[in-house]
């Protein structure tokens, strides 16, 4: 059964996915017409997709164009991971100097900095991924999500041995631990909220 199935439908075959993506992916359910264009624009991405994985497999390229593909793709690794290694030293330069500083303007230093990384960040990584043209939308969407993964797990990273550091400089004269640290993730939650507010309202909206 599972043989005569396959045969049938062609289970695990590429031969027929262009006219399976044509003219049977449409549902004529939706109606709206924000949910029209998602649909169209879905549709075209995977035959985007399908028509680069049959050009790249019906046209190899010649050792010049893979060359030049290799340059291209150190290139915006390289300054993905300068990018990583330059907002690293942000984060600890602020937060090895700006935490002996008892100003509240001055307190929110860090969590600006962090906010404004994590607001800009993506956006050189699109334009990036622009620059690289991957062969797939997917393997696109794959190496924005890695390259950001890699900035926040870092930035991460840092903020814990920051903290943890002055938990061992902490005397038991001093304020505590816990409380010092959760008003600075108080900090945190809030620019994050005030910056992901803007990039709504001027990225999403205004821009578009």
């Amino acid at each position: 059964m599972s043989r005569s199935f396959g045969e049938s439908y062609r289970v695990g075959s590429t031969s027929g996915d262009f006219a399976i993506k044509v003219f049977c992916t449409w549902d004529y359910k939706v109606i709206q017409r924000r949910s029209v264009r998602l649909q169209n624009e879905n549709i075209r991405t995977q035959l985007k997709e399908l028509l680069g994985e049959q050009q790249s497999k019906s046209h190899p390229m010649s050792l010049c164009r893979k060359l030049g593909r290799m340059v291209i793709l150190s290139l915006a690794w390289a300054v993905s991971v300068g990018t990583v290694l330059g907002c690293s030293i942000t984060v600890y330069y602020f937060a090895e100097h700006i935490s002996e500083v008892q100003q509240e303007a001055l307190l929110l230093a860090l969590p600006v900095v962090v906010s404004l990384m994590n607001l800009v960040m993506p956006y050189l990584y699109n334009l990036l991924a622009a620059w690289e043209k991957q062969e797939s939308p997917a393997l696109e969407v794959y190496v924005a999500i890695c390259r950001n993964l890699i900035l926040k797990m870092i930035v991460l990273g840092l903020l814990c041995y920051h903290w943890l550091s002055r938990k061992m400089g902490y005397s038991t004269e001093d304020n505590c631990w816990e409380t010092s640290v959760g008003q600075e993730l108080y900090r945190f939650v809030v620019m994050d909220f005030v910056f992901t507010l803007l990039d709504t309202f001027l990225g999403e909206l205004l821009w578009r």
